[in-house]
């Protein structure tokens, strides 16, 4: 049985995941500040709105939306027309998780995706650990809002944190698939970096396993194979 798929919204990663995310499905992306995290769940977003998708943005503790929409509005991808119209939209639950914690930040989103019924989602950040007592709880609740998540039928991104060194997080483990985005020297000159994409997971698809190239241009986030 043939797998229904996404595109991705991402010029030149389709075809490297046998055209697109499994749909529906949770991807998780990672990376270090500025590796391009955010650039990528938006420019999806748009995407979608361009083939008639309700899209949506949600963050907690990232950088207030007004100060976000201000930066990626230099990308051609970027229309404020589709926000205008209800095809995109940004919610900050930064208030909701000071006044009524993880708990209720998850019934926010809740009730935003099953009033809103989008198909693209992106949550930015990932709820972090410190707010948890101990990793059983921070589980449960992964375990809890990655599966809400699946059960709306929707593609989800997820942006987390990269992982110090070559540990594995419990993110990975539950998410159907796993983005990383990095910025590592290639050329052997301290001085000169890359930015990188590695495709470390991605369940029911063949996908590429070595290191792609990433560019940010104006058109948005472009990948290719390294030469």
């Amino acid at each position: 049985m043939n797998m229904e798929r996404m595109s991705t919204g991402i010029i030149g990663l389709d075809e490297h995941i046998e055209g697109g995310f499994p749909a529906p499905s949770l991807i998780l992306v990672k990376g270090t500040p500025g590796a391009g995290k955010t650039t990528f769940g938006v420019q999806s977003l748009f995407f979608g709105a361009q083939k008639g998708q309700v899209g949506v943005y949600i963050t907690g503790i990232s950088e207030p939306v007004p100060v976000m929409k201000r930066y990626l509005s230099c990308y051609d991808f970027y229309q404020e027309a589709f926000i205008r119209d209800g095809h995109i939209q940004f919610w900050d639950l930064g208030e909701t998780i000071s006044k009524q914690g993880v708990d209720g930040a998850l019934g926010a989103m809740r009730q935003i995706v099953s009033s809103h019924r989008p198909k693209r989602v992106v949550v930015d950040p990932l709820t972090p650990r410190y707010f948890f007592d101990n990793a059983r709880d921070y589980r449960k609740f992964l375990s809890a809002f990655f599966n809400e998540l699946r059960n709306q039928n929707i593609l989800t991104m997820v942006i987390g944190e990269k992982e110090c060194g070559d540990l594995i997080g419990l993110e990975e483990y539950l998410a159907d698939g796993v983005i990383s985005l990095e910025t590592v020297n290639l050329e052997g000159n301290p001085m000169v970096f890359k930015n990188v994409m590695r495709i470390c997971k991605m369940r029911g698809t063949n996908h590429v396993r070595n290191l792609l190239s990433v560019e940010l241009t104006k058109q948005g986030m472009k990948v290719d194979r390294l030469v």
